[in-house]
């Protein structure tokens, strides 16, 4: 079973563009196809490699040459992608650090030699 997951997601693409461009009728796909290297900025060598991108690929498509594709074919931000981008919000971070550093408060003595450690350290800014 698991050799099928990974298969399914090395196929995966990672943006719906050539979904979009196979609902196109005939001649809106060749139109289309001509024209999106001008809309996008990019050859037509660059927009197939965006659109065979696989989700396991590192690259990906610069923002706003997806937020392009998404008004071409109609889409809302962030539709254009098959998987979404997950992430934390920064008060989360904030909250996870400050958990961490509690116990580091409690023992004075290591508090005591990080802080002096940091003193050390530092570099300032040069002021020219």
């Amino acid at each position: 079973m698991e050799t099928n997951v990974q298969k399914t997601e090395e196929t995966l693409k990672k943006y719906r563009i050539e979904e979009c461009i196979d609902n196109l009728k005939r001649k809106e796909y060749k139109v289309i196809l001509k024209s999106i290297p001008g809309i996008i900025g990019k050859g037509m060598t660059t927009f197939y490699n965006y659109r065979d991108l696989r989700i396991t690929d590192r690259e990906d498509i610069p923002y706003k040459i997806a937020r392009k594709l998404e008004i071409l074919f109609g889409l809302e931000a962030g539709e254009l992608e098959n998987v979404k981008t997950v992430g934390k919000h920064y008060t989360q971070i904030l909250e996870e650090h400050r958990n961490q550093m509690l116990p580091l408060q409690n023992d004075s003595n290591r508090t005591i030699q990080r802080s002096a450690d940091y003193k050390k350290n530092r570099r300032r800014p040069r002021i020219n």
